[in-house]
C-alpha cells in the first residue's frame, strides 16, 4: 500500500485493541515516512478505552481508531508487517508473510492491568519506535529494511 512515496507498515496483535492501535498511533504522529494501519488475528471490534485514555495523555487522539480483522488486508499491498505478541506471531497467515517484510515486537498483554501498566506499555512501544524510526528511511532496500527489523526484534 504505498502512499504518497511511504511504506506501509501493520501492526498485528491479537484483539486489535492495545498494543497494535498503540503502534499505528504512534508511528502517524511520530512519522512522515510511513504510513501505518493495524489489525487482529481475533479483532474484538473496539479500542481499549484506557489506550484512548493513554494516548490522549501524550496528545495522540484516537478518535479515528477502530479495531479491524486481517481479511481487510487480504488485497492491499503490505510492505511491512510487525507482529506485536506471541499469538499473532505463530497465528499470522502466511499470505502476510509472503508478501511483505515482516518482524516481531513481542510485548507483553496489559488488558487486565490499571492504567499505569497501559502508560507502561504506552511508553514501551513508543521508545521502540523512535529507536527504529531514527534508523528508517524510505530510501532504505527491501533486504536493508529486513536487517532493521531483525536488528529491532523484540
Amino acid at each position: 500500500m504505498l502512499t504518497e512515496n511511504r511504506r506501509s507498515i501493520l501492526f498485528i496483535c491479537t484483539a486489535n485493541s492495545i498494543r497494535s492501535q498503540i503502534a499505528e498511533a504512534i508511528v502517524n504522529a511520530k512519522s512522515d515516512q510511513l504510513i501505518a494501519y493495524s489489525a487482529g488475528i481475533r479483532p474484538v471490534g473496539f479500542v481499549d478505552g484506557r489506550v484512548v485514555d493513554v494516548m490522549a495523555e501524550i496528545g495522540i487522539s484516537m478518535d479515528s481508531h477502530e479495531s479491524k480483522g486481517l481479511d481487510e488486508f487480504k488485497d492491499k499491498q503490505v510492505d511491512i508487517s510487525i507482529t506485536m505478541c506471541g499469538t499473532a506471531y505463530a497465528q499470522c497467515p502466511y499470505w502476510l508473510y509472503d508478501s511483505s517484510l515482516s518482524g516481531h515486537w513481542g510485548f507483553k498483554d496489559v488488558s487486565r492491568k490499571g492504567k499505569s501498566a497501559f502508560r507502561h506499555l504506552r511508553d514501551q512501544i513508543q521508545v521502540h519506535i523512535q529507536k527504529f524510526l531514527v534508523e528508517y528511511s524510505p530510501e532504505l532496500t527491501d533486504e536493508e529494511v529486513k536487517a532493521l527489523l531483525r536488528k529491532h526484534m523484540l
